[in-house]
């Protein structure tokens, strides 16, 4: 059995990633990138309103920023201009099995997001928002965010993309963020860190992840293990998925190809064994490709967001 009566009949859900939009500049050229924002642009790609709530600065990095959300179809609406603080960029280094090293620049417009009218009325309509911890290494900011989750409607999805950068994280921003969060997406290397810093028990990625699911009253707890798959703790399944073989070109967006899934069906009730298998695909699918945000073609985005239900 293929497709959902559900998504054949349900407008496209809002999304927004908040937090960091900025230019990563890779060895191959400056590329549009920001967690928040890569999965932004995989909700879109796969038929919702994926919108990222930002900042830039009023330079030519930041009007660049802005037109290319625009080119690629989505709404800028959320994107605020700075008139002191430049454009965020990162220097993005990649080794020769394609795993990046990111240089993440302080002191930029997206570490002064500010709460506006315009970005209430998104949150107060939105289906779900993601977030991680970059974001939140400036008060300003990250008390922003935190309005910006508690405006959100009851029933929307709010996942913490944990995405630990550098030293741009704490016990008490972790402890803070998975208290707002339903759905924590965590990679296996993160995850005894988090467990560690939070004086949580367990032994294995199963039973830290499970930790944090009773601990924090999650709905969903999702570990990645980069080319091996994905495990899926939810409070009454659970599934594992061993990943999909891929040509890795980079793994740059490939977790925030595989938020989007998740994001994507789990607004539409899939089962975790669907939304496994789904995410793993695409995720496998932008590692075959270069940079954050490949295009996706028709085939692609009905590979992933029509996966037979009972596939494995």
């Amino acid at each position: 059995m293929h497709g959902s009566s559900q998504r054949d009949n349900k407008p496209p859900f809002l999304v927004l990633g908040v937090g960091e939009l900025l230019w990563d500049l890779l060895p191959t050229g400056p590329q549009l990138g920001g967690a928040p924002a890569n999965v932004a642009f995989h909700v879109s790609q796969l038929g919702d309103k994926g919108t990222p709530c930002s900042r830039v600065g009023c330079d030519t990095r930041g009007e660049a920023a802005v037109a290319a959300v625009k080119d690629i179809g989505m709404s800028s609406s959320g994107i605020q201009r700075d008139p002191q603080k430049s454009t965020g960029t990162v220097d993005v280094t990649v080794d020769d099995k394609g795993q990046p090293t990111y240089t993440i620049h302080e002191g930029v417009a997206w570490d002064a997001m500010e709460v506006t009218d315009t970005w209430l009325q998104l949150a107060r309509r939105a289906d779900a928002a993601c977030f991680g911890s970059l974001a939140q290494r400036s008060r300003i900011s990250q008390s922003t965010l935190y309005c910006m989750l508690n405006n959100l409607p009851k029933k929307a999805l709010r996942v913490f993309d944990v995405n630990l950068r550098q030293d741009f994280y704490s016990a008490t921003m972790l402890w803070q963020s998975l208290q707002l969060a339903t759905i924590v997406k965590v990679n296996h290397e993160e995850l005894p860190i988090v467990i560690r810093l939070l004086e949580l028990p367990g032994d294995s990625l199963g039973t830290q992840g499970r930790v944090l699911l009773e601990k924090f009253a999650l709905d969903l707890v999702c570990i990645t293990r980069g080319g091996q798959g994905s495990v899926l703790l939810g409070r009454s399944e659970e599934d594992d998925h061993p990943g999909n073989p891929a040509e890795v070109t980079d793994a740059v967006g490939a977790g925030d190809a595989f938020s989007a899934t998740l994001i994507h069906h789990r607004l539409r009730g899939a089962s975790l064994r669907r939304i496994n298998e789904a995410a793993n695909y695409y995720a496998a699918w932008v590692t075959s490709h270069p940079g954050a945000t490949p295009s996706i073609t028709p085939e692609i985005r009905l590979r992933v967001t029509d996966v037979p239900r009972e596939s494995h």
